[in-house]
Formats: structure tokens, sequence, C-alpha cells
């Protein structure tokens, strides 16, 4: 599995870009995490299904994190989504890995081996969403993943993504 990095600032426009080049193709799974009506979704990129993520109700079964509540439930699903994908398509993407993944929670279930086991030779790709804020920190816990690739250079972010 090889492991490739999309870092770029909160609300810079990743995760549109990234649903934009999604749609239509075949061979790309994963998970976007785009606002609709003013909340978080969660998007399989293979179904191309709409799912609950962020949530304002109360719940017993619920993630906090910063100013954002989401429901457990779709971290479980996100997670069997992800580990599905990364068996059978050669793009596996997550929006995102951030503080609750740093922490072994959230998305980590189902991206953690990939990050412990690179196979630079495989013919398969996760691609991360990761903050610039816990870049530094995400380098220091895998420092033998180098690919990243900044938002604010879209000729090498097309180059990649054009391979799919």
């Amino acid at each position: 599995m090889n492991v490739v990095i999309l870092t770029g600032e909160i609300r810079s426009g990743k995760t549109t870009r990234l649903l934009q080049f999604v749609s239509g193709k075949n061979s790309i799974g994963g998970i976007l995490t785009p606002d609709r009506d003013q909340k978080r979704k969660l998007y399989d990129i293979e179904k191309k299904e709409w799912s609950e993520f962020e949530t304002e109700l109360s719940q017993n079964e619920l993630v906090c994190i910063g100013k954002f509540t989401f429901l457990k439930d779709a971290f479980k699903k996100g997670n069997t989504i992800i580990l599905q994908s990364l068996i059978k398509n050669s793009l596996t993407v997550v929006d995102e890995f951030g503080p609750l993944e740093m922490k072994g929670e959230g998305f980590f279930e189902a991206i953690e081996q990939p990050l412990l086991h690179l196979n630079q030779d495989s013919n398969k790709t996760l691609l991360l969403v990761v903050r610039p804020s816990i870049l530094n920190d995400f380098k220091l816990k895998y420092p033998n993943i180098n690919k990243i690739i900044h938002f604010n250079d879209p000729e090498k972010l097309g180059s990649f993504l054009n391979q799919f």
C-alpha cells in the first residue's frame, strides 16, 4: 500500500476538489466528509451514498471534538467503508486524518495497518487528508510516509489524481 498525504488549510477546498474528482470514477473508494446543509456528512465514494455524521442531537453515542459533535455510529460506518475500499479499490480516500485519529480514535481503526505496513510497490494507494496543524506530529509518528502533496500546488495534485 502506498500512502500519500494531501494537506492544506481548513476550508481551502480540499474536500470539494476531491468530491469533484471522484464523481464518475471507478475503482476509487473511501470517505469524504463535506459540509451539506451546514452539517458535516459522511460520503461513501464508491456507493455514492450520503450518511449523517455531524449532529446537534443529544444521544448517548456521540463523539465530541472541538465545536463538533459526531455520531459514533458514523465512525463505525466510515471504518467499514474504508476497510472494504482498501481491499477492493486502487485508490482509497480518507477525509480526514485529524486530532481523533492522532489519538487512535475516529477512523484510525481502518487506517492503522496501511500506515504501519507500507509497500511502495503496491498497486493500491491510500490518500489521507491531513490538516497542516497536525502534519508535523503525523510525520513524527509515521516517519516512513514522505509523499506529501500541498493543496496549493495544483499541478502536483492534478498529476497525482490523473493516475486514477
